[in-house]
């Protein structure tokens, strides 16, 4: 029998660590929204079962074997996530919370399957890279959070947080999608927020939400 829970916190070190290239204990509690006190003592059983290494106050890494299996989780919630959005035409807000489902009852066989239906996509519809079955991660074009560009700057967009269905709604209203460019038209100094074109149409973002949108460069 497989454990759901064990699998859910893999994926979500392995997330943080994609994101933020550091996966503290506080981080991974607000991520999975959980007590922190559970959350530390989730990753030191995870600790001794030598699926991740663990240092109060420095952080989680993923061992050998639990980058491997956190890939395989990794790899079977993204391939939902394509079959979702490209077959069942969920958009891409809905389809995260779908995936956090069935992520868990794929068995190898229907793996490969729908995998080949979706023609072996390297990428979800997020911009995230699906690992093949090796675990081998597609290459990431270079990109940067949108806040971290400056006035007058432009680049389109790759990759976007999909943890916030809200978010991601939001983003759909403002016309934000993959492979759209972003202008920005205007930064201000004393917030972070930004005056940006999209599709002609001039909006402002907070320097919050620009964090969550990832820009090629």
């Amino acid at each position: 029998m497989r454990n759901i829970k064990l699998e859910d916190y893999l994926k979500n070190i392995y997330e943080l660590l994609e994101t933020r290239q550091k996966a503290t204990t506080s981080f991974l509690a607000q991520k999975m929204s959980l007590a922190p006190a559970s959350v530390t003592e989730m990753v030191k059983r995870l600790a001794n079962k030598g699926l991740v290494d663990y240092k109060p106050y420095a952080g989680v890494e993923l061992s050998t074997d639990g980058l491997a299996y956190a890939l395989q989780v990794v790899r079977k919630h993204r391939l939902w996530e394509m079959f979702l959005y490209k077959i069942l035409n969920y958009s891409w807000d809905e389809i995260h919370q779908e995936a956090e489902m069935l992520e868990h009852l794929m068995s190898e066989k229907l793996e490969a399957k729908l995998d080949k239906m979706l023609g072996h996509p390297k990428f979800d519809p997020h911009g995230h890279p699906i690992p093949d079955k090796k675990g081998r991660i597609p290459k990431v074009v270079n990109n940067k959070p949108l806040a971290h560009l400056q006035e007058l700057d432009e680049g389109n967009v790759i990759q976007v947080d999909d943890s916030d269905s809200q978010l991601l709604s939001y983003l759909t209203r403002l016309g934000i999608k993959l492979n759209q460019k972003i202008h920005v038209k205007e930064k201000r100094s004393f917030d972070g927020s930004m005056l940006i074109t999209v599709q002609n149409k001039d909006w402002n973002i907070s320097r919050q939400v620009a964090e969550h949108i990832y820009i090629s460069f």
